[in-house]
C-alpha cells in the first residue's frame, strides 16, 4: 500500500496543471487544529487532496478484496477469521464504502 502512495504522490506531482475547486467541509475541531499545526500553509490543499486520493485506493483496494473473495468463494475458517479481522480494521480505519459516497464530489 505504501508503495501506491508513493506512486499516488508522483502523479499528483505531474498532474499540477489540474482543474481545482475552492471547496468547505466541516471537521472535527481538534483535527483542523492538529492539521494546522503539523500542514505548513501553502501545502496544505495538496495534502488534502493526496489524502482523500489515498483513501479512494484505500477503499478500492478493500472492494477488490472483497470481490476476490466472492469469486473464488469462501476462504478456510481460518482464513475467514483473518479476514473478517482485516475488513473490520480496515472499515475502523476508513470507514465503509457507503459511508465514503459523499467524497465524490470533492474531487
Amino acid at each position: 500500500m505504501l508503495s501506491n502512495l508513493y506512486l499516488l504522490v508522483a502523479i499528483i506531482n505531474q498532474v499540477q496543471k489540474m482543474k481545482t475547486l475552492k471547496v468547505t467541509f466541516t471537521v472535527p475541531e481538534d483535527l483542523v487544529e492538529e492539521f494546522t499545526a503539523r500542514v505548513p500553509k501553502g501545502k496544505r490543499s495538496a495534502f488534502i487532496a493526496e489524502a482523500v486520493r489515498a483513501r479512494f485506493i484505500e477503499m478500492e483496494q478493500l472492494q477488490q478484496m472483497r470481490e476476490l473473495i466472492k469469486s473464488f468463494g469462501m476462504p478456510g475458517q481460518e482464513d475467514m477469521e483473518l479476514d473478517l479481522d482485516l475488513n473490520a480494521e480496515l472499515e475502523e480505519s476508513i470507514g465503509t464504502v457507503d459511508d465514503m459516497e459523499d467524497l465524490g464530489d470533492l474531487v
